[in-house]
């Protein structure tokens, strides 16, 4: 050790934590502090800084232990040598500082995930066994030794070498924690001492399909087992309790929880766990009981398993020993009503809810099961007591778990019908209806206070759950309310006529009062919402099933139900909210009014008054302003929206009344006092009606929608001619009248009136196009399913398309200047305020900067600014809508047939005209509801398939002319934007910044969502890659068409679209995985990364399959003809247009492209969350390059000719993906990477593939650099600082060979013992 360099650390030290010192000097120390970490000797300084007699201050010592924790987590030296003087510094370190312990600690659960249990390492137990009896101090650090080890395998997962090394440390932890005769029952065979044979590997017990797999290792002298000698002496302090005894208590219960969720179930029995932890619930200390519930209720949430495991941890709770630690539960929740048993009412709210918690765990996982056709509890009354106790507190946050026990109980077939059970219901019915009202009651009063300190009818405690009052209110709609209509739904269910005979009359004298209070009527409309849902679903199953009883059942319950509802219908509110409650209610009326019961004259009467219900509320009076205006526009849009769901649940019963109904609809479209937005609606009603009613032809159809898609037609032709250039949209927007106005002092009465007819166009356009949207919205496409007009609307497509492109062409032109420019503007404010009429709006930053714009000068008075809003607003309108409505009706068959001739063409400028002035945020827009919807349409309608010549020759036709365009266009725009958004842009204002940050993102994951849509397309062309590898090595033969391909779930994805890019001799598919790269290398955006990356991740290694099979022999005809059939999906054989077939072009992609991209994610730092999904698709890259030299029979190499010196065609790819790898990634080494390939390639687990290629290439991952400065102290932020401004370096002859400390099997080793299915779970 080189005293000079400890000099120089020491010197190093003063000045970093000097608050005197210059910036300058700070760098250098913290440059030459980082450096040290590197050094080859950095073990040695660390020791010897860290030394407690060393006379250094604690900051010095504790550097000293970071330089050792370096050298353990990058290995640098013989890391088994640290293991004794680690343990002399912890058994010394007993009085050093806390931060000093906790590292300590910290460095020894680093050995131990490296070092045990191995040969170098058999008596960690007996160690920490020792230590902890020394005293107090030392149990603590054992304690923590446990909980830290704990924490690393199985909580936060950070150490690669835990990921790694996770199956033997199970083994190794199994064996300490449980008793030596726990784990001979649970591993009869399968386990050893670890004195005995070979320590790192002994054959598992007989029977077992592993292969190598460790025996659990249980050292002697530790035959109670960590666990039991844990639980056993929390009993002994909790048995004789004082105050002192709280610390170590909470440690012990903290150190036996980190382990609850892993733990075999058997070893719950073995060890009688749960009924310890239940007595510690009794215990005089608030922590130690809300710690003790917690414990429990994690082991509640454990999955019961399969066979004799299944009920282990229902019984262990509610059946052993009387159920005593239900009892133990039931004794801890009593104690929390009782304020002076509690010295926080916090905790005994945290307490409580637990219990609750743990209670509802039990029902719903285990006895209320799905799978459980029995009870299997033979007293029940423990549990049944509990949940009603819990059920009748005045806390909602406890009572909410309890409901939704009751509601899984009532549910269960089995449960339901148990005499013991049901006996309670009666009183559950009675109570839950009660809550109901009173939680109705709660929710309104805190719609009118603003604070929590203000609310009412709850406890300050639960309060403080909440971080506001909406939280609150949604917490009480979403968990309490919604679980007390669970247990309605449910009760009805159990008896339909009994339960409604009780309920309607409690129900009647509410609607028979007008002046009602909303709370109370609100609650009221619920329970008939709820009850009239539950019958209809219930004679739906019935009528399937053919069941008669039942039916009967249902019956006798609707002849109660037709007076109620007729209550409901007749029932009106002043209150908005209780009126759009009263419209939510309605299509429950669907129950009543089914085809079957329209003959009597109560259903239609009650059909009748529920139409002139919804639409009463479609007018409203002129003179209405400010929130009672806005709340008549909601209304009236839930009326209309009632409307709809009715057309969609009973079409054939509204066609019964169709002419009373057509009046009424006929009116509402003529009166002024009808907002046109709700005239659309009312439009989207009458073809949701007319495509859902099964009484109607094809031509009854078409005559029936006339009158609604005619006007659309009409207003669009009409329109036409303001499209044909720039100048005459300008001049139907009525820009130029606007410029006449600014320019005149006094406005004319010809200006006036030509604002007024631009007014008017613009108004009657937007309207006709929102009409258009919401009817194709409803009625065409994938989502409108039964509905779907396609037929109708195919008729009407030559008449809606041209004017639409015409008209977002116009719109597009807008955004350049040269079309502004050459109106002679009057006045020069016109000039400037007209342009800015594209412009974001306020509102519109506002939402992005969530109110955190910079406040605005005053602007001077502008006479026209409502006028010029009014402009804004139609040209966002329209955009809007003819965008959606233009990808809506791509769907459409007939658009590419011979009535638009030409329509690609159009189609592509209407696209990329102008393109260079359109700002991200028009991009994404048109990304996302034109772009994607023509791709996930064309080629993909009903009845073609992907071999139909019609389909391959519209997709011919209409892509090639502007999907590579597009690829190229936004790729390289979205590099420049990003490029430009790391720059520093000094003095940008603060919301400007988030602005254009949001804007960015928006079109970067409108743009992968792009990709992500096509790469699903090429998917679902193709098997998974292990489905392809069958069917190679399977000796039936496969036709080219027989091909199976799994059903994508990706929603977009188009299969013809997949088919025809895989299999066309053009650069397409070369430019799609080309964009779908450059994203991945250029974003910064999380959600838009993982997208493309889980797509390419699939792609990559069905490519690796199929571009090695013409490189192969296949054994037989039959393995040929398979083989021929996979090559025919990717047209392996053609020349793309560079006169290189589709195979090398494919491989080249792997190599060249694919790889350096997975590699850039690793090594981005702002990419960290995507690393673990760019490793996986790594470690299949490199599996499935294997996937031929494994197959049997066996598949020889076409060409095996001498240069060849790597072997078979996978041995060749896989070195150009190694080398791809290696040389773009920072300090790997090839060796490494080499070794875990070797073991890689025989791996079937994804999962312990990316383990392994994640520790060969540790030293480029920017996850472990982002660790190295993580912890969220100022220490870690001067590490940061540093390495921002020098460069973190990792030391260039990085090996992981040295993991295993000298004679011990490394991770990445060819030492014969090496087996990756030992060392990773």
């Amino acid at each position: 050790m080189d005293n000079t360099v400890v000099q120089r650390a020491l010197q190093a030290l003063d000045l970093v934590y000097n608050a005197d010192t210059a910036a300058e000097q700070r760098r250098q120390a913290e440059e030459f502090c980082q450096q040290l970490r590197n050094d080859s000797k950095a073990s040695s300084y660390g020791l010897h800084l860290a030394a407690p007699g060393s006379g250094y201050a604690s900051t010095t010592r504790h550097f000293g232990l970071q330089l050792l924790e370096h050298a353990i987590s990058r290995n640098q030296e013989n890391i088994a040598a640290l293991r004794e003087p680690l343990w002399t510094l912890l058994w010394q370190g007993m009085q050093e500082p806390l931060y000093i312990r906790e590292k300590l600690v910290t460095l020894l659960v680093k050995l131990v995930i490296r070092l045990w249990p191995s040969a170098e390492w058999t008596d960690l137990s007996q160690q920490l066994q020792h230590m902890y009896q020394a005293s107090e101090a030392h149990r603590e650090t054992v304690l923590r030794i446990w909980q830290t080890l704990g924490e690393e395998m199985f909580v936060y997962d950070r150490d690669a070498m835990a990921t790694v090394r996770k199956h033997e440390l199970t083994n190794g932890i199994v064996g300490a924690l449980l008793p030596r005769m726990v784990v001979e029952q649970l591993y009869p065979g399968g386990y050893r001492l670890t004195t005995e044979g070979d320590a790192m590997r002994t054959a598992a017990g007989a029977g077992s399909k592993k292969k190598k797999a460790s025996a659990i290792p249980v050292e002697p002298g530790n035959e109670d087992g960590w666990l039991y000698r844990w639980s056993a002496h929390a009993l002994e302090l909790a048995s004789a309790y004082n105050d002192a005894k709280e610390p170590l208590l909470l440690s012990l219960i903290a150190t036996v929880a980190t382990f609850l969720d892993w733990i075999p179930l058997k070893a719950l029995v073995a060890t009688g766990l749960v009924g310890r932890l239940a007595q510690l619930l009794l215990t005089r200390s608030d922590q130690v009981r809300l710690q003790a519930a917690l414990a429990l209720e994690t082991i509640s949430r454990r999955n019961s398993g399969t066979g004799d495991e299944r009920d282990v941890v229902l019984t262990q709770f509610a059946q052993d020993q009387q159920a005593i630690a239900l009892q133990y539960l039931a004794q801890c929740y009593q104690t929390t009503l009782d304020a002076e048993q509690w010295i926080d009412g916090s905790d005994a709210l945290a307490a409580a809810r637990s219990v609750s918690l743990t209670a509802c765990n039990l029902v719903t996982m285990h006895w209320a099961r799905k799978k459980l056709e029995t009870n299997v509890l033979e007293t029940p009354q423990p549990m049944l007591d509990l949940l009603e106790q819990l059920s009748q507190d005045a806390r909602y946050t406890v009572v909410a778990s309890a409901l939704n026990s009751w509601a899984a109980i009532i549910k269960h077939d089995a449960l339901g019908k148990t005499p013991a059970i049901a006996a309670r219901f009666g009183a559950l019915t009675e109570h839950t209806t009660k809550t109901l009202f009173d939680v109705c009651r709660l929710t309104q009063a805190l719609g009118s206070v603003q604070t929590l300190d203000a609310a009412h009818g709850i406890s300050e405690d639960e309060a403080e759950q909440f971080e506001s009052i909406g939280e609150l209110r949604a917490f009480l709609a979403a968990e309490v309310r919604s679980r007390l209509l669970a247990i309605i739904r449910g009760m009805c269910a159990l008896d339909p006529a009994g339960f409604v005979g009780w309920i309607a009359p409690s129900l009647a004298p509410v609607f028979a009062q007008p002046d009602a209070p909303p709370a109370v009527a609100e609650a009221a409309l619920m329970v008939v919402d709820s009850v009239l849902t539950t019958l209809d679903d219930f004679e739906q199953r019935a009528l399937a099933d053919g069941d008669q009883t039942l039916l009967a059942q249902v019956q006798g319950a609707r002849d109660l139900c037709y007076q109620l509802g007729s209550q409901v219908v007749g029932f009106t509110s002043e209150d908005a909210a209780l009126a759009t409650r009263l419209l939510q209610t309605l299509p429950a009326f669907a129950f009543l009014l089914r085809p079957a019961l329209m003959g009597g004259d109560d259903a239609r009467a009650l059909l009748l008054a529920v139409l002139q219900k919804c639409i009463g509320h479609l007018r409203f009076a002129p003179t209405a302003a400010g929130a009672q205006l806005r709340d008549l526009r909601q209304t009236a849009r839930r009326a209309t929206a009632t409307l709809v769901r009715l057309a969609v649940l009973i079409p054939d019963s509204l066609m019964l009344v169709y002419g009373d109904l057509s009046l009424m609809v006929a009116d509402r479209l003529a009166d002024p006092t009808v907002a046109v937005t709700v005239k659309s609606y009312l439009s989207e009603f009458q073809l949701a009606l007319v495509a859902g009613a099964s009484t109607c032809t094809m031509t009854q159809r078409s005559e029936l929608a006339q009158p609604v898609v005619q006007p659309i037609v009409a207003t669009l032709q009409e329109s036409m001619p303001a499209f044909q250039t720039p100048q005459d949209f300008i001049r139907f927007l009525g820009l130029p009248a606007l410029d006449a106005a600014y320019a005149a002092q006094t406005v004319a009465d010809d200006v006036r009136a030509e604002l007024a007819a631009a007014r008017e166009r613009r108004n009657r356009l937007s309207h006709m196009l929102s009409t258009l949207q919401i009817c194709l919205q409803r009625t065409l496409g994938p989502a409108a399913g039964d509905l779907s007009l396609a037929g109708v609307w195919g008729d009407y497509a030559a008449d809606l398309l041209p004017p639409l492109l015409l008209l977002i062409r116009s719109l597009h032109a807008l955004w350049n200047p040269v079309h502004m420019q050459q109106l002679q503007w009057q006045s020069a404010q016109a000039g400037n305020r007209l342009f800015g009429v594209l412009d974001m709006s306020a509102a519109e930053r506002l939402m992005i900067t969530g109110g955190a714009a910079e406040p605005q000068a005053d602007a001077p008075t502008d006479p026209m600014a409502g006028e010029t809003r009014a402009v804004h607003h139609a040209l966002a309108t329209l955009r809007d809508h003819a965008y959606r409505s233009l990808g809506r009706l791509l769907a459409l068959r007939p658009v590419f047939g011979d009535a638009l001739p030409g329509f690609a063409d159009n189609f592509t400028g209407c696209l990329f005209a102008d393109v260079a002035w359109m700002e991200p945020r028009h991009w994404r827009f048109l990304l996302t509801e034109v772009v994607r919807p023509a791709l996930e349409a064309v080629g993909n309608w009903p009845g073609m398939t992907a071999h139909d010549s019609e389909g391959v020759a519209v997709l011919a036709r209409f892509l090639p002319a502007w999907l590579p365009p597009l690829f190229d266009f936004c790729s390289s725009s979205l590099q420049e934007a990003w490029q430009a958004a790391a720059a520093d842009r000094d003095g940008e204002p603060v919301d400007d910044a988030m602005v254009r940050e949001k804007l960015l993102r928006d079109w970067t994951r409108a743009w992968s969502q792009v990709l992500a849509d096509l790469l699903s397309s090429l998917a679902t062309w193709l098997p998974d890659a292990a489905r392809i590898r069958n069917d190679l090595q399977s000796g039936a033969r496969i036709a080219a068409h027989a091909v199976q391909a799994e059903p994508s779930a990706a929603a977009g994805a188009n299969r013809a679209l997949g088919a025809f890019l895989l299999r066309s001799p053009t650069q397409m598919l070369a430019s799609l995985l080309t964009a779908a790269l450059r994203l991945l290398r250029v974003a910064k955006d999380t959600q838009a990364v993982d997208r493309v990356l889980a797509a390419v991740a699939d792609l990559a290694p069905k490519f690796c399959l199929l571009v090695l099979a013409p490189l192969h022999v296949p054994p037989t005809p039959a393995h040929a003809s398979t083989a021929a059939a996979y090559a025919a999906r990717i047209a392996a054989g053609s020349l793309t247009t560079d006169n290189t077939s589709v195979a090398d072009a494919l491989r080249y992609w792997l190599t060249a492209d694919l790889i350096p991209s997975l590699v850039g994610v690793l090594q981005d730092a702002y990419q960290i969350d995507s690393q673990d999904a760019a490793l996986a698709a790594l470690a299949d890259v490199i599996h499935y390059t294997a996937g031929f030299s494994l197959l049997v029979p066996t598949w020889t190499a076409r060409d095996s000719s001498g240069a060849n010196e790597l072997g078979d065609p996978g041995n060749v790819l896989r070195h150009a993906v190694l080398q791809a790898a290696v040389d773009n990634a920072n300090a790997v080494a090839m060796a490494d990477l080499v070794l875990a390939a070797d073991q890689v390639v025989d791996e079937p687990d994804a999962r312990r593939r990316r383990a392994l290629v994640r520790v060969a290439m540790l030293p480029a991952l920017a996850v472990e650099q982002s660790r190295l400065f993580g912890g969220g102290n100022k220490g870690a932020e001067r590490r940061a600082d540093s390495a921002r401004s020098t460069g973190v370096s990792v030391p260039g002859d990085w090996t992981n060979r040295a993991m295993g400390g000298g004679g011990g099997a490394s991770v990445v080793d060819s030492d014969e013992h090496f087996d990756l299915a030992a060392l990773i779970p």
